[in-house]
């Protein structure tokens, strides 16, 4: 029994592609970029300012919204040693729910 040819409807294709989460953040970051330093990054280089000298560099993305900030580092034992260091410091999360997670394999842009 021979095979079914496939459908061809283009105007479907495209929802179905796969797409790493690193190649979603860097086109998201890339569209919300306007000119000279983006909302994103004054946050993150606010968040890193509040910070012990030895995590700022591990810290490679932050989102920040209403009732929790969301903190991205590097690997997961700097997650650990951030979340340790953070049990402490109530100056960087200002009120709200401090979240630590590992950024997505490649989104880090080293």
């Amino acid at each position: 029994m021979p095979k079914k040819p496939p459908r061809d409807n283009p105007r479907n294709r495209a929802p179905r592609t796969v797409q790493s989460a690193a190649a979603v953040l860097r086109r998201l970051t890339q569209q919300r970029e306007g000119g000279g330093i983006s909302l994103k990054n004054q946050s993150l280089e606010q968040t890193r300012a509040r910070l012990p000298e030895n995590l700022r560099v591990h810290v490679v993305g932050v989102v920040e919204k209403a009732e929790e900030l969301v903190i991205f580092t590097e690997s997961a034992a700097w997650a650990a040693r951030l979340k340790l260091a953070l049990a402490g410091s109530p100056e960087v999360a200002e009120g709200r729910r401090i979240t630590v997670k590992l950024a997505p394999r490649g989104a880090t842009g080293r």
